[in-house]
């Protein structure tokens, strides 16, 4: 699959408003072996039903738990680094204390989570994204590719966007299609804002969240 290159021609302003307060809450996990890859929608489920405080925080994004491949096919071994990122406004965090020290259980598998810490977002130049979904019109990959292009060209134009492989993920039943992103050449405050404000749809299940990239952080992160 070819990857397209966005490289606007044409200047762009960012609002001259701050950047809303917006943070990562991470509990390590502290027990438990594995879960499924595709774990999105298992993973929301479990700590809405431990919190009811999460079903409150506006813009919530929930990360795809890192860890690496399993025996067994579409299992995701946890490691020392495995954690429960949150994205959300730092004056939420508080709404979600109670999940320190909580059991989940997803799809038959159980973590224990630890005591969280907060993570301030870094303005760096170049972010990368798991999975980006939108609406899709067509779901032949060239033509969903071709509109998440004419989408990130329009809502996004202040960095250079690279389209990279298709992704799906498991929400009520169904497969749903995204794209994973990579985007460089931004500028401080251009990055703390697609930090923030993410891109596309399904945030609780993991997509259109950014994060720094590198290559050590792209090699943790598991294929769907």
């Amino acid at each position: 699959m070819n990857q397209v290159f966005i490289d606007p021609s044409e200047p762009f302003r960012l609002p001259l408003e701050p950047v809303n307060p917006v943070v990562d809450l991470c509990f390590p996990i502290i027990q438990g072996p594995a879960l499924e890859i595709d774990h999105g929608q298992a993973l929301h489920q479990a700590l809405g039903a431990r919190c009811a405080g999460l079903a409150r925080i506006p813009g919530l994004g929930i990360h795809a738990v890192r860890g690496t491949p399993g025996p067994v096919k579409g299992e995701l071994v946890l490691t020392g680094e495995s954690e429960v990122r949150l994205r959300l406004p730092a004056g939420s965090a508080g709404l979600l204390t109670e999940l320190a020290g909580a059991e989940l259980e997803l799809a038959g598998h159980r973590i224990r989570l630890g005591e969280p810490c907060v993570h301030a977002l870094t303005p760096v130049s170049a972010l990368w994204a798991r999975t980006v979904t939108i609406h899709f019109r067509d779901l032949a990959i060239g033509a969903a590719q071709a509109q998440l292009a004419f989408r990130l060209a329009q809502d996004c134009p202040w960095g250079s966007f690279r389209i990279l492989r298709p992704r799906t993920i498991r929400f009520e039943g169904r497969q749903l299609l995204g794209f994973e992103l990579a985007v460089r050449n931004l500028a401080p405050q251009a990055s703390l804002l697609l930090q923030a404000q993410g891109f596309g749809g399904r945030r609780a299940l993991g997509c259109g969240l950014f994060v720094p990239f590198a290559a050590s952080a792209r090699s943790k992160a598991i294929a769907s």
